[in-house]
């Protein structure tokens, strides 16, 4: 059996200026969408900002139907 440990990278000094945004930001409240052919839905979102060493930002963003999000 073989394990992979993970460590943090050090931020890019590039990437200092940014330092805020990083980490997984979530909708206090669920969004409304409404579009002329369907019905009005409620949605949430999630992003989350990560780095691996390297100066660039890597940046997932994820949308759930509210009615399927759980705490």
């Amino acid at each position: 059996m073989s394990w992979c440990v993970m460590t943090p990278a050090d931020l890019n000094p590039s990437l200092v200026p940014l330092d805020w945004l990083l980490g997984t930001w979530e909708s206090d409240e669920p969004g409304e969408g409404c579009f002329p052919t369907i019905k009005p839905f409620h949605y949430t979102e999630t992003l989350t900002f990560s780095h691996v060493g390297q100066p660039v930002i890597n940046f997932t963003w994820v949308i759930l139907g509210a009615i399927n999000f759980k705490h």
